[in-house]
Parts: structure tokens; C-alpha cells; sequence
């Protein structure tokens, strides 16, 4: 298994248990976010810098969706601009095509998903 491969399979650990407990609106933006974050590995193995820009602005757009205002909290909010900041730094590196930032950007992006879900997991009430 390649280190990307190994990466990809890391985040998705991380992210499946914090949207088990979230509502059906919530899940399907999760899964959206999942479905561009997976687009953005595969474009940065392939060298695609449109794909790359594509998926990284489809990420920030995604993190400012109005269903997150249910988990709103200073905090949360903290998380969310340093995934939005991540995801611009991967759009930024990409439009200036320099595949070694665009690699520290996707690690970025990973880290916030994984702090983030941390976060929410903390918050959740266990059933």
C-alpha cells in the first residue's frame, strides 16, 4: 500500500465515526466533503492542477455550507477557518503549479479534518 493510499485510508477512519452521530443533513455534506477530499488525492497523484484548484475550492465551499451553523461554538468556528485556510493554501499552490506545496496543503487539510473530528466527537453526548 502506497503512502497516499495509506493516507486516504487514515482520514476515512477518522472521519466515518464523527458523522454517525450527526442528522441526515449533516452526513450528506460530510460525505460530500469525503467525496472532495478523495478528488483532491486523486488529482495530486496525477499531477492535475485544475483538478486540484477544482476540488480544494469545492472543499472551502462546502465548510461554509449553513448546515454547520447546528454545531455552532467559537471553536468550531476556530476549526473551520483552518480547514478553509488549508484548502486555500492547496488552491493557491495548485494555481501556481508547485506540486511540493500542494502536498504540504493536502496534509494540511488532512490534519484539520482530524482535529476537527476530534472536536465534534468531544461534544457529541455518548448514547
Amino acid at each position: 500500500m502506497t503512502f497516499l493510499n495509506r493516507l486516504c485510508v487514515t482520514l476515512l477512519l477518522a472521519l466515518a465515526p464523527a458523522a454517525q452521530g450527526a442528522d441526515s443533513s449533516v452526513k450528506v455534506l460530510m460525505h460530500d466533503k469525503l467525496t472532495a477530499a478523495h478528488g483532491l488525492l486523486d488529482a495530486l497523484a496525477t499531477e492535475d492542477y485544475g483538478k486540484l484548484e477544482h476540488f480544494a475550492g469545492l472543499l472551502q465551499d462546502l465548510s461554509k455550507a449553513t448546515t454547520w451553523s447546528k454545531v455552532d461554538s467559537p471553536d468550531f468556528q476556530f476549526y473551520s477557518k483552518s480547514f478553509q485556510n488549508a484548502a486555500n493554501y492547496v488552491k493557491e499552490q495548485a494555481k501556481a503549479r508547485n506540486l511540493e506545496g500542494v502536498t504540504v496543503g493536502y496534509v494540511r487539510v488532512s490534519l484539520e479534518c482530524v482535529q476537527c473530528h476530534k472536536f465534534v466527537r468531544g461534544q457529541i453526548p455518548k448514547r
